[in-house]
């Protein structure tokens, strides 16, 4: 099954990275490198899941997220951090986000994200 994801990362490297990978595992993927970038798109076409960088230059993904729960409840967001503290998490999921995923993506941990968050 091919989805359709909103890779948002502001790292040119890894959202290059990011891309390279979702796509290797035969995924559609869109970047956005801002949190109004993240917004246009996310508005524009239907996603099946988005990754979201928590520091993004413009906005925070805390408040791209919020914006996008104001109009939809169900896509699945994953934040994306570098960093894997408690407080992050927390701040995550009180945003709306759905999980929480450590850099870098990986196939493994993609798969893990992909088995829990999305019906088949």
């Amino acid at each position: 099954m091919s989805l359709k994801i909103l890779l948002v990362e502001d790292n040119d490297l890894a959202q290059r990275l990011g891309v390279m990978l979702l796509t290797s595992l035969k995924h559609q993927v869109d970047k956005a490198s801002t949190g109004n970038e993240a917004l246009e798109k996310f508005f524009n076409v239907e996603y099946d899941l988005v990754f979201m960088d928590i520091g993004l230059p413009d906005m925070d993904g805390l408040e791209v997220t919020r914006r996008i729960r104001e109009r939809n409840q169900t896509t699945p967001i994953i934040a994306l951090t570098a960093h894997d503290e408690g407080a992050k998490k927390q701040d995550a999921l009180a945003a709306g986000m759905s999980d929480y995923l450590v850099k870098p993506i990986t196939a493994e941990n993609a798969q893990e994200i992909f088995t829990k968050w999305i019906k088949h």
